[in-house]
């Protein structure tokens, strides 16, 4: 071999037969994409010719990587992604690929041209796979392509040093990708026999979108940029819909990239945060476009500009001036037939037509899962030496958790690796305000966590301001039930709550699950801790919070002994966090009643299967002054429950 290396057997990739392929190459690697072009429409067209075209195809790129050392990591369909040690054996390895399909003889209907790109750098290597920002900016040059079209980054380029390859190259210039990072220079290796002239390669031009460069990758969210994307196809206007910090503007230009050639006459981003009148918005819209509004209003301008164009136009941020976006809006959904917007608020449009998507925290604790990607992504970015093994992904798991997956909070997090551990940073979670502040690098509106969360409180009613602080008397997912029967008082009725809890719901103050046959509502912790704050000591609502769940625990404990042990399991799976908040309350306040009433009707069945924590609770109830007074009744409860745990 042209390298040296040893060739290892492993295990084959889908669609390529028997292949060998050498051992992963590691450090700085060569990472080249094919792609067929048109292969869904041949597909769907001439399925049987395809078949054999592309067992050809595959045969054909076969020969050329094994020529070259190529190490075939991942296979989809008819693209491929491969790694080389040294980028002129990846572009030997491609010049191979296009002129033997360019002179194979294929059928009548089907024709294989392949698009290709070639990138050079570092990666993770994890299980015989790669990952990380370089094979993503790879994947987006490559898509850039056309079929028959071999493209480079400039940095392949440089890496080829003075091969001869390097003075035939065809400079493309400049271009805005669609991961919407700083600009690529590309150029074409052009291959003897190939017609060397194609069209524009399939970038962001500058000429048909403003999106902004973005500092930092985009991490996670694959399913949200998905569905958005899909929304746009069955919708005119969709709206990306949650709390502040959740990321939706961010996911919004990267689907905005993602769809970009989608649009014909472009895709443009309004930033709405500046605008303070509503009667600004036209203008800023129109501003943005560069449609003069002289001799005509600003609106007049927009719609005259865009008439039938096929056009996408992002507004973000436009909770402020709700009422000015839903009229411009409905206005320009209206009188541009292939006009589509994507918006990013904390409150829905209610236009016609309108399209919702809720933008909920980032999930998972576990390596690889989003949230956690995110914490270390820019961790590493904010302190390079951080170490990140296997104890400390737990650490980092458990701190994204409790910061309930919020985008901005983690990036505040992460930013505090300058000067604290992820460890460190756990222990001071209680205090996650003063915590998490910005020193620089994010945008202003996003300065300080708590400083969103304000914005949304400020903009509640009062009645949904007080009911939100009094739901912060939960610790776990509460139902309407629960709401009428703690939250309700001659201040708020009881056939208010619905409406009042929907319109937490839709400005993103509470979460809804509503996969069970009963609506469940949550909040997320920093909420909850800030309402907390908000509503003070409240002792009468915490009586009222610790009478519900003594209710509540009774009911699952005399289910718990019959047919109905299933369900009652899980009901106090559901409402645990609550209970323990409960006994903790009469405990502290030295309440002996509810203390019996809350530790007394823990069935062994419920702890058997759930824990053994309510033992303790019943044995510090033994111990409070009065215990002597309650009902025998309420005493053998209490008994019997700090004997089973004193059992195990």
């Amino acid at each position: 071999m042209a390298n040296g290396s040893a060739v290892a057997p492993r295990a084959t990739s889908p669609g390529w037969g028997n292949i060998v392929r050498v051992q992963m190459p590691t450090g700085v690697i060569s990472f080249l994409f094919t792609d067929v072009e048109g292969s869904t429409r041949l597909w769907e067209a001439h399925p049987d010719e395809m078949r054999d075209a592309l067992e050809d195809h595959d045969a054909i790129a076969r020969a050329a990587v094994e020529r070259y050392d190529g190490y075939v990591f991942t296979t989809a369909g008819d693209a491929f992604a491969i790694a080389f040690r040294r980028p002129i054996d990846a572009v030997n390895a491609g010049v191979e690929i296009h002129q033997r399909l360019a002179d194979h003889a294929w059928g009548d209907n089907v024709t294989v041209r392949v698009r290709m790109g070639l990138h050079v750098g570092e990666a993770t290597e994890r299980d015989g796979d790669y990952f990380g920002p370089t094979l993503n900016r790879a994947a987006r040059i490559s898509s850039a392509a056309h079929g028959g079209q071999f493209v480079i980054s400039s940095l392949t380029k440089q890496l080829l040093g003075a091969d001869a390859t390097v003075d035939s190259l065809i400079d493309l210039g400049e271009h805005y990708l669609k991961d919407l990072g700083a600009p690529e220079r590309i150029w074409q290796v052009p291959v003897p026999g190939i017609v060397a002239d194609h069209p524009e390669l399939q970038t962001l031009s500058r000429q048909r979108t403003n999106l902004p460069q973005q500092a930092t990758e985009f991490i996670g969210r694959d399913r949200d940029r998905e569905a958005v994307a899909s929304h746009l196809q069955a919708s005119r206007v969709v709206t990306i819909h949650g709390l502040g910090g959740m990321g939706k503007t961010r996911l919004s230009l990267q689907v905005a990239a993602d769809v970009f050639s989608n649009f014909v006459d472009g895709v443009w981003f309004v930033e709405l945060a500046p605008t303070r009148e509503p009667s600004a918005v036209p203008f800023a819209v129109a501003e943005t476009l560069g449609y003069s509004a002289l001799g005509t209003s600003p609106l007049e301008a927009v719609i005259g500009g865009i008439g039938d164009r096929s056009m996408l136009i992002v507004l973000d941020n436009c909770e402020h001036i709700i009422e000015a976006a839903r009229e411009l809006v409905d206005e320009l959904l209206r009188r541009c037939p292939n006009l589509r917007l994507l918006v990013t608020s904390r409150f829905t449009l209610n236009v016609a037509g309108e399209l919702v998507h809720i933008l909920e925290p980032m999930e998972g604790r576990e390596r690889g899962s989003a949230a956690v990607a995110l914490f270390v992504a820019r961790a590493a970015s904010a302190n390079p030496a951080l170490v990140v093994d296997e104890a400390r992904i737990a650490v980092i798991g458990e701190l994204v958790e409790r910061l309930d997956g919020i985008p901005l909070a983690i990036e505040l997090a992460a930013a505090r690796v300058r000067s604290l551990t992820p460890e460190q940073i756990l222990e001071r979670l209680d205090r996650r305000f003063r915590l998490l502040q910005a020193k620089g690098g994010v945008v202003e509106r996003h300065q300080r966590l708590v400083d969103t969360i304000e914005w949304s409180y400020a903009h509640l009613s009062e009645d949904e301001q007080l009911l939100f602080r009094r739901l912060s008397v939960f610790a776990g997912p509460f139902s309407i039930a629960a709401i009428e029967a703690i939250c309700t008082d001659e201040l708020i009725d009881e056939f208010d709550v619905l409406d009042l809890i929907e319109g937490l719901v839709d400005q993103s103050m509470v979460l809804a699950d509503l996969r069970g046959s009963v609506a469940r509502y949550r909040l997320l912790e920093s909420l909850r801790e800030f309402g907390i704050d908000k509503l003070g000591e409240n002792v009468e609502l915490r009586d009222r919070h610790a009478d519900y769940f003594a209710r509540a625990v009774a009911e699952a404990g005399a289910r718990s002994m019959g047919v109905d042990e299933g369900r009652a399991l899980e009901e106090m799976e559901m409402i645990w966090d609550d209970v323990r908040l409960g006994w903790f309350h009469a405990y502290e306040t030295g309440d002996v009643a509810r203390s019996c009433a809350l530790a007394g009707h823990i069935t062994f069945e419920l702890m058997w299967r759930s824990r053994l924590e309510p033992s303790k609770w019943a044995q510090s109830t033994l111990a409070m002054p009065g215990f002597g007074d309650q009902t025998a009744s309420d005493r053998l409860g209490v008994y019997n429950v700090a004997a089973a745990g004193l059992m195990h």
